[in-house]
């Protein structure tokens, strides 16, 4: 009895303070250390959940215990859930000043909170009163547990968010059609899926509200979150890029993460402009950003909501198809129609089209546009016998073909702009019976034979194309070497798709433009790390978004090598085959097996040649990524030696330290210069920076060193 009296006065205590916190609010703050203890409040609110609910089951059971067992089980019980409310909603109350939710909302729940506390007090003063009186109090209790718990998790998760899966959706599902914008068809999907319910009418953290494209363009209390066409100081693409356990990283741990996937999603579709008012059509199929598009919209076409009579495809066969050369996709998620579309012309085979046979009976869509397919391969493509959508632009094909194609009984849609099509073949595609429209520009046909073909077959919509309306942006060159390594009397070779493009490019790291820049006429030699920017220009048009590489000389392969010190868990690549395989990454690509991440211990390799050779140099290729915190390294040594054991000193650089203005994010290179001599071993000692600059990490926090390459010259 006198514990059950000291714990009763000292959990009043806690209410009295509540109460006290609860009417003066507006006049509380709290320092950083109390902060971190209020974040415990998620933990700490499971424990009075489960004690007052145990109470509950023992009362009902109560004529089970022996006498006086009961009242000892109770009272403890009911300590710990009197102890744990209160506990939990001081801690509740501490988040609460962090900010980022709905007030009102809040509100209701801070009453409610401090409400079940009390209650939970007065249960253990009520323990040794009349049954009638202590139940009723328990009852009341559980109703306002009830309410508390509802209001929290509104807050957290969501309006409905217990019902959710065993209601129907009132939202309208709108369907995707040829004028719906890219950012409804593929961007607002990831918001909503991964950043709305952090950012939503109940938990609005940031004071960024993510349920609109209109709220989302206000920003939050850190402004907007991204800049058209510079995603590396854009907040949210530099937040989703953290390392996971960093404090700002978007979504917070214990959300499902963004897929990679999703991250360069984003990141394309921030360098294009962040557009949210253009047709997800008009972007150039072939750019980078619509092929990571595409994996995302899922069409809604009239013609794609037609019932098919055939069945499924095994979903494992369907995702077997998919490479990083072709996707395989369901138009809808109940509908057994696929389409498949080819990318990287250079990779493109006919047996890579034959593969797709397993599904031929599924498949309704097929984009061969920009491939090597030739008039042989019309045969393969009359298998597909309920193909609706045909894409053969800019492919090898001629009039040929059209004898195979018109088995096709179920085409709607035929594409051939910049074909070798003569008027011959339209005449025999124009006999197909579904067929509603063709586009044909840049074709052998003339265009004053369109007008003809419109007057005879009325039913199809002849597109020979029209003048642009608007001024579109061009997308980037591309670069048609298959690695960032060139090797010995190899050229960098640049193209671009649209005919009568300029591509202007630099070798110094300055950027082009329209004016500035040599004009890229043929392959452009290096003699070691250089770096090119280059951009496209056309009259008319829009100039292109700046594109930069890093290139590299590749070098002599050692005859083996060992990996002396462990990469991060997470960061492992191929081990020491990474750092010597001639396989260059991006700095955006940092995940990919191509880089090593060192953290809390340095790089420390052995490399061995079993000629001894004259190295001139040893190059360090290493990812430069301010916003995940990835840096040169705080010194690199570099030993070297004709016994494994009896390895010198050759040179420490000591690179320096970031700064503010310089580009933070790429790849670079640290390069040691060699004496005259001939060595067998190599050993390379990177250590990561212990203390990353305050203007990149305000906590001072350890950084990253991302090695990829390391190359003998």
């Amino acid at each position: 009895m006198k514990f059950h009296k000291i714990a009763n006065g000292s959990i009043l205590s806690l209410n009295i303070l509540l109460l006290f916190f609860l009417f003066f609010q507006d006049r509380i703050s709290f320092p950083a250390w109390v902060q971190a203890i209020g974040r415990m409040h998620p933990l700490m609110l499971h424990l009075p959940i489960g004690a007052i609910v145990l109470a509950a089951l023992l009362v009902v059971f109560r004529k089970e215990f022996k006498d006086g067992s009961f009242e000892n089980a109770i009272t403890l019980i009911l300590l710990v859930s009197a102890a744990t409310a209160a506990c939990s909603a001081l801690m509740g109350f501490v988040l609460s000043k962090e900010g980022g939710y709905n007030q009102s909302l809040l509100s209701y729940h801070l009453i409610a909170g401090v409400a079940l506390s009390l209650s939970s007090w007065l249960l253990l003063a009520l323990i040794y009163q009349e049954k009638k009186i202590f139940n009723s109090a328990l009852v009341f209790t559980l109703l306002i547990l009830i309410v508390t718990g509802h209001l929290g998790a509104t807050l957290t998760h969501g309006e409905n968010f217990v019902l959710a899966p065993v209601r129907k959706s009132t939202e309208e599902i709108v369907p995707i059609t040829d004028s719906t914008t890219l950012y409804h068809a593929a961007i607002e999907p990831v918001f909503k899926a991964k950043c709305a319910s952090c950012h939503n009418e109940q938990k609005l953290k940031g004071d960024l509200l993510m349920t609109s494209v209109e709220s989302i363009l206000r920003g939050g209390k850190h402004g907007a979150i991204w800049k058209g066409g510079d995603p590396l100081n854009s907040k949210f693409i530099q937040r989703i890029n953290l390392p996971e356990e960093n404090d700002e990283h978007m979504p917070p741990q214990g959300k499902t993460p963004l897929t990679e996937g999703e991250k360069q999603l984003l990141y394309r579709w921030v360098l294009a402009g962040a557009d949210v008012t253009t047709a997800w059509t008009k972007f150039e199929s072939k750019d980078t950003l619509m092929i990571l598009a595409k994996q995302f919209i899922h069409i809604g076409h009239e013609e794609k909501k037609s019932t098919y009579e055939f069945p499924f495809a095994a979903k494992e066969k369907v995702k077997d198809l998919n490479s990083p050369y072709r996707v395989v996709t369901q138009l809808a998620a109940d509908s057994p129609a696929l389409e498949a579309e080819f990318f990287v012309s250079q990779s493109f085979e006919s047996t890579r089209l034959k593969e797709l046979l397993p599904v031929k009976e599924q498949l309704v869509s097929l984009s061969l546009a920009g491939m090597p397919v030739k008039d042989a391969d019309g045969k393969l493509i009359s298998e597909f016998i309920h193909l609706e959508k045909l894409n053969l632009n800019k492919t090898e094909i001629t009039d040929a073909i059209a004898t195979s194609l018109i088995g096709l009984k179920k085409l709607k849609t035929l594409s051939i702009v910049g074909t070798a099509i003569g008027e011959a073949s339209l005449q025999a595609f124009a006999k197909l019976p579904e067929l509603k429209e063709v586009f044909l520009w840049n074709t052998k046909v003339e265009k004053g034979k369109i007008a003809s073909l419109q007057k005879e077959f009325p039913a199809i919509q002849w597109n020979f194309g029209y003048p642009p309306t608007e001024v579109l942006r061009l997308t980037s060159p591309l670069l048609l070497n298959d690695s960032l390594l060139i090797k010995k009397d190899q050229r960098i070779q640049l193209k671009h798709n649209l005919a009568g493009t300029i591509i202007r490019y630099t070798l110094d790291g300055t950027a082009p433009d329209s004016l500035s820049g040599t004009i890229y006429k043929e392959p452009i030699s290096i003699e070691g790390l250089t770096t090119l920017k280059a951009i496209a220009c056309r009259n008319e048009w829009w100039t292109s978004a700046v594109v930069e590489f890093t290139f590299f000389k590749s070098g002599y392969i050692p005859t083996s090598g060992e990996l002396l010190s462990h990469a991060d868990k997470s960061y492992r690549g191929e081990g020491i085959k990474t750092l010597m395989d001639n396989k260059k990454s991006t700095a955006a690509d940092f995940r990919d097996i191509a880089w090593l991440g060192f953290k809390d211990h340095p790089l420390e390799a052995l490399f061995y040649f079993d000629k001894p050779s004259r190295i001139k140099t040893v190059t360090i290729s290493y990812c430069k990524n301010y916003y995940s915190y990835q840096v040169a390294p705080e010194s690199i040594e570099l030993w070297a030696g004709s016994e494994k054991n009896k390895l010198r000193l050759i040179k420490k650089i000591v690179p320096s330290a970031p700064k503010p203005k310089e580009t933070s994010f790429g790849v670079d290179a640290i390069i040691f210069q060699l004496p005259a001599e001939q060595f067998n071993y190599y050993r390379i000692v990177a250590k990561p920076n212990s203390k990353l600059p305050e203007f990149i990490s305000k906590k001072r926090e350890k950084a990253w060193l991302f090695v990829d390459e390391v190359i003998f010259n």
